[in-house]
């Protein structure tokens, strides 16, 4: 998607000297990337400090709605917008008609005046204006987009202002329209918008439009629009701007794109060179310099190119060097003095590599203060000024270190790039256009259009009350099931939850198991030090989850939140004659839960409790009825002045498995249990979509954080994807698992984070975001993750992530994960399972390929503890000897404390994420390191441990 408008490269040596203003094209900001096309002014000298009472030259409203970014030349200021007239179109449908598409876009039936503006650069008085179109866009645009979002050119005869599919226009210096083109409407993927800005050079226009259509890129007379030539392309969408190039007396239009960056001869079109190596969705704009074209984007992977122009044919052999990380999707990057300057994907972490080798000069470092990023960097007097979209302006020193020189804050949102000329400073926001020089005082705000602009999300800041809280577990859900993981179910709801929040692509559940990974999720300790050591049966289990134990549900309580659980529980309940806790002695007012599973299936369950109190069975299924529930508190039994904080924790996939007809046959037939267990998946979207959609009538979506995960991997491999292991296993596919992070008016979102995270790290981020104390006197495993979700500062782990199951222990750090063997010595009967397995086998007959749906026999074990009721009564008596084998001994706890550390592996998981090759021979420092650490923790983790065959 294109939020600014893409970069316009273009040789400032080659430029005549202004015959209108009578000034070299380096004294302007002639394009949206500067005179020198890389984002820097060699003779701009901008301000450091600024604020909404500081060094304001003037501030001007500029009505409408347009992320474009302002151009200068001579004494204009020149800025494009797109102003709702709100007048009707009966013959087009209404928004809340039309079908749900990503991102809630909706296809306007208004029309839209498309409006370009001349301001005097040093009195903000409005020079002219001019409607250049009015008509109804046949297509959408990302709420952060606009339909003005490319920037316009400037040259000493015209002004070139392009609306994508509303039309290109030529116009004079004094404002008169010299021509207009209409090229035709395309159709964006997704109705994301278009964005590409148009750039002129020797008297020809170039504008390249990559879409979900037929691709192109033609080429116009500049003096009266009329077409030169005109080339299909073999491209999706993409917003970049193309560079324009110089070799042995050749002009080549370079072109970034997710299939392969083209060169084109400017005269005649046809492709010089090319090359693959890219990735979808490209934004970020190429930057020339010398016989060289640095080509990168972040969307989907990262991917930087440095590309020699001197070829021809296929170069992608050519290609001089490669960076594969922290590359930007929305921003394009600084070229300053050979030093290229980027940030990742739309966050705050700066790269700075030298041109020269690509080797890194500054590698990812947090901006402090800057939260998420859509502009792009700009540089003037050995200074760099990085925006982001809520105001704030860092300064910064160029060189090969982060050194802050001023933080700035604006009272606007910031989507569009700075222009810098002379002693002044543009900064476009979504109300305001802001003129910053030194030394001037704040003045009175003037208004240069009586439509006011269209409303923007508010600032977090802003809100009467502190975000609401809605967490949300499913069970058994692997890292390759949903859509937005490369699943192959349709997720649409999750999929639109992660666009518009962080997802997390190395996020861990608390533990490879159930009632483990709940503790942890709810106290942001490992679940031994809280007093669950294993999948709790309180038919054979003294163990629950500690009263003593401080959980979210308390620590928000404490600080006004109401607060409420729906779902399963698990982490034990007062039953079988066991005086445990329920959810409401851990902090919820509540309650409306299992004890584990709702049987007999999801369809129909009939375990549910409500506060403490039977249900008995209720008609549908338990997605639909936990979120029917968690409705009805939000609608009947909530304060409206009162913070809440919703745990919603499913059931789905979890077998037994079952879910509507209708949405199984989106997978497979209705007997397929793979087909079954998608549509539990499926049927849960839907139920959350409900939620959501309430949320948002009560007005409440934009100020609720919500968080999604999974209590651990899949029991089915496959849904593993890559990852080694499944449910149960301490390898990554029992833990690796989705993590999304949505919070409209706090957590920028558009974002892909690599960070390895977990729900262990879920308390101590909810304290950070909400802005209260964490819970005193208690050690907690987990970090405070707000920092890199908000982008606000600098994340720190200060401990690594780990696992514990039984004796043995899992510890990650970086991209290495040690597997470390207990001493102690496991009580299972081996021997005994084995033989039980057998026994099984012989028992089930016929029946033994209906029981493992599919898999091979050697999976049989793992399908006795994931599946339901076994029809035949004698294999189901079997089956419960062989699970109580495998249930934890409480007995064992004391064998457990006194264990150390054995055997290890260690894996690197950045270039072997299936874990199939042990490198601890080859790194036996590391191992020790990684030993000594993983034993210190595991004496903290079992001195705190309860021991519960004591008790």
């Amino acid at each position: 998607m294109k939020i600014d408008s893409a970069v316009i490269f273009f040789a400032a040596s080659i430029l005549a000297t202004s015959v209108v203003q009578a000034q070299s094209v380096a004294d302007n900001w002639h394009q949206w990337r500067g005179p020198e096309n890389n984002g820097v002014s060699r003779t701009a000298d901008p301000p450091v400090e600024w604020s909404e009472e500081k060094n304001v030259a003037w501030k001007i409203e500029i009505g409408g709605h347009g992320t474009s970014s302002p151009i200068v030349w001579g004494n204009k200021v020149f800025v494009t917008t797109a102003v709702n007239t709100e007048k009707v179109d009966p013959s087009l449908p209404k928004p809340e008609d039309q079908p749900e598409r990503v991102f809630g876009i909706k296809h306007p039936n208004t029309s839209y005046q498309m409006t370009v503006l001349c301001i005097d650069k040093n009195t903000g008085k409005e020079l002219w204006r001019d409607v250049a179109k009015t008509l109804v866009p046949h297509e959408g645009h990302h709420r952060d987009a606009s339909f003005a979002s490319a920037s316009p050119f400037c040259d000493d005869k015209r002004i070139y202002f392009w609306f994508g599919s509303g039309g290109l226009f030529a116009y004079s210096h004094d404002g008169k329209k010299l021509w207009e083109r209409d090229l035709g409407k395309v159709k964006v993927g997704a109705s994301l918008g278009e964005g590409s800005s148009p750039l002129v050079h020797d008297g020809k226009m170039v504008i390249v439009r990559d879409n979900a259509g037929q691709s192109t890129i033609e080429v116009l007379d500049a003096s009266n629009g009329e077409p030169i030539w005109k080339k299909d392309r073999d491209e999706r969408n993409a917003w970049a701007t193309p560079a324009i190039a110089k070799y042995q007396g050749v002009t080549q239009v370079i072109t970034c794109a997710s299939n392969k960056v083209r060169s084109y001869n400017l005269i005649n079109g046809e492709i010089i060179w090319e090359a693959k190596g890219l990735t979808s969705n490209c934004i970020p704009c190429p930057i020339v310099h010398e016989e060289v074209v640095y080509c990168m984007s972040g969307y989907k992977g990262y991917s930087l190119l440095a590309i020699p122009i001197t070829g021809k044919g296929d170069v992608t052999d050519s290609v001089l060097w490669k960076v594969k990380r922290g590359t930007p999707y929305i921003p394009s990057p600084l070229l300053y003095d050979e030093l290229l300057y980027f940030t990742q994907s739309n966050q705050n972490l700066m790269t700075c590599v030298d041109i020269k080798d690509g080797s890194q000069v500054i590698e990812k470092d947090r901006l402090p203060g800057l939260g998420g990023i859509y502009s792009s960097p700009v540089g003037a007097a050995d200074r760099i000024y990085m925006t982001d979209r809520k105001g704030t302006v860092l300064v910064l020193e160029r060189g090969n270190k982060t050194k802050v020189l001023a933080t700035n804050e604006l009272d606007d949102d910031f989507h569009a790039s700075p222009a810098l000329a002379g002693k002044k400073l543009f900064l476009r926001g979504m109300r305001f256009l802001y003129c910053l020089e030194e030394k001037r005082a704040s003045v009175k705000q003037k208004v240069v259009s009586e439509k006011p602009a269209e409303k923007k999300p508010t600032n977090a800041n802003n809100f009467r009350k502190r975000p609401n809280v809605v967490t949300l577990l499913v069970d058994d859900l692997g890292y390759r099931d949903i859509g937005c993981y490369g699943g192959p179910v349709k997720t649409p709801v999750l999929d639109k939850l992660a666009a518009g929040g962080v997802r997390l692509t190395d996020f861990h559940s608390g533990a490879p198991s159930c009632s483990p990974s709940r503790a942890t999720f709810l106290t942001g300790r490992h679940h031994y030090r809280a007093g669950v050591y294993s999948v709790i049966t309180e038919r054979l289990h003294k163990m629950h989850l500690l009263k003593s134990e401080t959980t979210i549900a308390e620590v928000l309580k404490e600080n006004g939140y109401a607060t409420a659980h729906f779902g399963k529980w698990h982490l034990g309940m007062p039953v079988q004659n066991r005086k445990n806790p329920t959810p409401g002695d851990h902090g919820f007012d509540y309650w409306f839960g299992l004890i584990n599973g709702p049987g007999p299936s999801h369809k129909n369950p009939t375990q549910f409790l409500r506060n403490g109190k039977r249900v008995g069975q209720i008609k549908g299924y338990s997605c639909q009825i936990v979120v029917d529930e968690a409705i009805t508190w939000l609608d009947e039994k909530r304060e409206a002045d009162e913070p809440f904080f919703l745990n919603l924790w499913f059931n789905e996939p979890h077998a037994p498995i079952a879910a509507p007809d209708e949405i199984v046959s989106k997978y497979g037939e209705l007997n397929d249990q793979a087909a079954i267990y998608s549509g539990t998946i499926d049927n849960t979207d839907r139920a959350i979509g409900r939620l959501v959609a309430r949320l948002e009538k009560l007005g409440e979506l934009d100020n609720t954080i919500i968080v999604y995960s999974s209590d651990n991997g899949s029991y089915r491999q496959e849904r593993n994807g890559e990852l080694r292991g499944q449910k149960g296993s301490q390898f990554e596919g029992g833990h690796r698992v989705p993590g999304i992070f949505y919070w409209k008016g706090g957590i920028p979102g558009g974002r892909v984070e690599d960070e390895p995270a977990g729900v262990v790290d879920l308390l101590p981020t909810l304290c950070g975001l909400i802005g209260i104390e964490k819970p005193e006197k208690v050690h907690l495993d987990g970090s405070d993750l707000a920092p890199m979700l908000t982008g606000s500062d600098k994340f720190n782990r200060h401990q690594p992530l780990f696992w514990m199951t039984g004796a043995n222990m899992v510890l990650r750090m970086g991209d290495h994960t040690l597997f470390a063997s207990g001493t102690a010595k496991s009580p299972i009967d081996f021997k005994a399972a084995n033989r039980l397995t057998e026994q099984i086998k012989q028992v089930l007959g016929d029946d033994l390929e209906k029981v493992l749906g599919g898999r091979d026999v050697k999976d049989l074990r793992n399908r006795l503890f994931n599946h339901g009721r076994l029809a035949n009564p004698e294999a189901e008596r079997l089956r419960n000897q062989l699970r109580d084998l495998y249930y934890f001994n409480e007995a064992w706890i004391p064998e457990l404390k006194k264990s150390g550390i054995g055997r290890v592996q260690l894996y690197d998981l950045s270039k072997d994420l299936g874990q199939q090759n042990n490198i601890a021979k080859k790194r036996p420092k590391l191992v020790t390191q990684l030993k000594k650490q993983a034993a210190g923790i595991y004496r903290s983790v079992m001195a705190d441990a309860p021991e519960w065959s004591s008790k």
